[in-house]
């Protein structure tokens, strides 16, 4: 092992927590501790590289009809049809027949816009909630 090597094992124990409380003797400790850190590196990189091949990319579809909820009133809904989209954008209407276009994100798979532009408060329509069909 290179004097490199050793110094990089001893930046990530110095970062990690599982050293504590540790019975193993200290030399082997910081070897058997490197080892259940890097372990549980590799696993949370799997889990994430998972996550990423089955999550659904859900989009906004002409013709439909999304709805939230103001973070004010929970009885004010906004709804919004897409009358028109591209790769990156949606034309939307509001229940006013105000038209508007807005950029698509992407978040966890689903994805999302912000009709009334990005602030704190900004109502966010989402492609995984639509409006519920009426008889």
């Amino acid at each position: 092992m290179t004097k490199e090597q050793k110094m990089t094992e001893q930046k990530i124990l110095a970062q990690h927590d599982v050293c504590k409380g540790c019975p193993i003797e200290y030399k082997d400790c910081n070897l058997a501790c490197l080892d259940v850190y890097l372990k549980m590196v590799r696993k949370a990189a799997e889990r994430m590289e998972q996550k990423k091949m089955t999550a659904q990319n859900i989009k906004f579809e002409v013709g439909k009809t999304y709805t939230c909820r103001s973070v004010y009133d929970y009885d004010c809904v906004f709804s919004f049809e897409v009358i028109a989209r591209t790769e990156k954008r949606i034309t939307i209407v509001d229940s006013f027949k105000r038209k508007k276009t807005v950029g698509v994100n992407n978040l966890d798979g689903v994805e999302t816009a912000y009709p009334s532009g990005r602030y704190s408060m900004a109502p966010v329509i989402r492609a995984n909630v639509e409006t519920p069909k009426t008889a």
